[in-house]
């Protein structure tokens, strides 16, 4: 790139899709959308944000002495050489993404569990249907038989759910399952508690904490009941296209246009948590979707997040609600493994450094 001299009356175009997220130690730069994180310090968080109405050199002249000046023109070299930026004439050819999200369902998705009865699954799709209800996740801490999972999956036929995914523990019964998989395109089941030396793969995927085969997934983790999730670690985070992280930005992660069912048929927001909106057998899903007291964590996003909101990581974070560190609805997750204001993650004995400082 040329000297700061011959850009000085141009412009730093950060994409629209490259997100700055300001934490307490450091600056994380989100690409959306080839899904990739940088870290950067702080500082460069505040010379990105004037860079968005000032000239490059007008920046430069802003800076109080030659070592500034440098660090600065390798910053934009930074941001260039990994294509994230662009020098430009004129800002304005480059429209902001408009940060706003909602979606035609009235609930996306769901989570039914199931341990010593069966819950009336008919009553329960059908109702899932008339809220446009796309992702089903059936937990299971009970042995449930091919032929019931087939009994389930037969309600599905004719609704318009775009995944059903069950969790069951390992029973050695994948070859049936798989080929009913087959039958129903929709279905996934995540095996749990499997030893995953069994697999016949190089030992590389032995060591993941979950390995893939079709619509077919094991974990090691055992799952005994709901109180099983909840974990917030490096592998937990995720970055989804833009209208996920816009939805994750404004509204709660875990919680938004959710509804759920435990293992006793009470509603609720998620399984794990104590507040209960009347038995599935006694109401109606639609009436507890459409209650205002039922929607409200859906509206608590990492901003107003007691820790969270001072985490880098924030927006591409799934959340928890149920288990929180002192029990409060807008405190830090009890499980989560990050500590923002030191920037190391548990068990870590090294701060996460930025790539860029």
């Amino acid at each position: 790139m040329k000297e700061l001299e011959a850009i000085k009356d141009k412009y730093l175009y950060l994409f629209a899709d490259c997100f700055p997220v300001k934490g307490y130690t450091r600056t994380m730069l989100c690409d959306v959308s080839r899904q990739k994180v940088y870290f950067v310090d702080n500082t460069y968080h505040e010379l990105l944000t004037v860079l968005k109405d000032n000239t490059i050199g007008t920046v430069a002249s802003m800076l109080e002495d030659d070592e500034d000046i440098m660090n600065f023109k390798e910053f934009i070299n930074y941001l260039v050489e990994i294509e994230l930026a662009l020098v430009v004439d004129d800002l304005s050819l480059f429209p902001d993404i408009a940060l706003e999200w909602d979606h035609p369902s009235d609930i996306m998705n769901s989570i039914i569990d199931v341990r010593d009865e069966m819950h009336d699954f008919e009553k329960i799709f059908n109702e899932l249907e008339i809220l446009a209800c796309y992702h089903i996740q059936i937990r299971a801490y009970c042995t449930m038989s091919v032929e019931k999972l087939e009994e389930i999956l037969a309600l599905t036929v004719g609704k318009n759910f775009r995944s059903v995914d069950f969790l069951l523990e390992y029973d050695e019964k994948e070859a049936e399952i798989a080929a009913l998989l087959t039958k129903y395109e929709i279905a996934s089941v995540t095996y749990h508690t499997y030893k995953m030396e069994l697999l016949e793969e190089e030992a590389e995927a032995k060591n993941r904490s979950r390995v893939y085969h079709g619509s077919l997934a094991y974990t090691k983790e055992k799952v005994s009941g709901c109180d099983s999730c909840g974990l917030i670690n490096m592998h937990s985070l995720g970055i989804r296209d833009i209208k996920g992280f816009t939805e994750n930005r404004m509204f709660n992660g875990c919680l938004n246009r959710k509804i759920s069912i435990d293992e006793t048929g009470k509603v609720k927001n998620c399984p794990s948590m104590t507040k209960d909106y009347g038995h599935i057998n006694e109401t109606s899903l639609t009436t507890i979707a459409h209650d205002k007291d039922f929607q409200k964590p859906w509206n608590i996003n990492k901003d107003s997040i007691d820790t969270c909101k001072d985490c880098e990581y924030r927006y591409i974070c799934t959340d928890c609600r149920a288990y929180t560190t002192d029990g409060g609805l807008y405190s830090k997750p009890a499980k989560c493994q990050y500590d923002p204001y030191t920037g190391t993650w548990a068990n870590k004995v090294k701060n996460v450094n930025t790539v860029f400082a």
